[in-house]
C-alpha cells in the first residue's frame, strides 16, 4: 500500500523498515520477559502497525514535499524532523497514554496490552524518526531521492 501512495516501491519499502523493526522489538521484548502470546498481546503488533504506518506515511510525505521543492537532503531531513517529528512524537505520547489507562484494570491481558502498546507506539515514533533518515542518507541513490548528475 505504501508503494501505491508514494508511487514507488523503494519508497515504500522505505516506510514499512520501521513498522518491521517495531514488530521484531515488541516479539523480543516479549520474548526477554517472558510474556506469552496471549489474547491481549496478539493485538499489540497489528494496533501499532496500524498507527505506525500513519507516523512512516507523515514523516515521507513531509519529506518528500520538502525534496520536491528543491531542499538539499540533509535540510529536508532537518525540516521534517522539526516539523512532523513534534507530530508524530505528540501523536506517540497522547495514544500511548490513552493506552494506557487500560492499566489500570484487574484483566491481566488488558494491563499486558495497555503497557505493549505504550512501549511499541514510542518505539515506533524513535523508529521512524531515525531509521527513515538514516536509509534516506545512506541508500539516497537507490531510492532516487535526489536527481542524479548525469540527468
Amino acid at each position: 500500500m505504501l508503494a501505491l501512495i508514494f508511487r514507488s516501491v523503494s519508497r515504500g519499502l522505505m516506510g514499512m523498515i520501521p513498522l518491521v523493526f517495531t514488530v521484531l522489538f515488541n516479539f523480543g521484548v516479549m520474548g526477554f520477559f517472558g510474556v506469552h502470546l496471549d489474547i491481549g498481546t496478539a493485538l499489540v503488533s497489528s494496533i501499532v502497525i496500524g498507527i505506525g504506518v500513519d507516523y512512516s506515511i507523515h514523516y515521507l510525505s513531509s519529506m518528500f514535499h520538502e525534496l520536491a521543492v528543491g531542499t538539499e537532503l540533509h535540510d529536508a531531513i532537518s525540516n521534517t524532523v522539526r516539523r512532523s517529528g513534534k507530530a508524530i512524537t505528540s501523536n506517540a505520547v497522547t495514544v500511548g497514554f490513552g493506552f494506557l489507562a487500560l492499566s489500570v484494570s484487574e484483566f491481566l491481558p488488558l494491563v499486558t496490552l495497555s503497557w505493549m502498546i505504550w512501549l511499541t507506539l514510542n518505539i515506533s515514533a524513535l523508529a521512524t524518526m531515525i531509521l527513515i533518515p538514516a536509509l534516506a542518507v545512506t541508500l539516497t541513490d537507490v531510492l532516487k531521492l535526489v536527481p542524479s548528475q548525469n540527468d
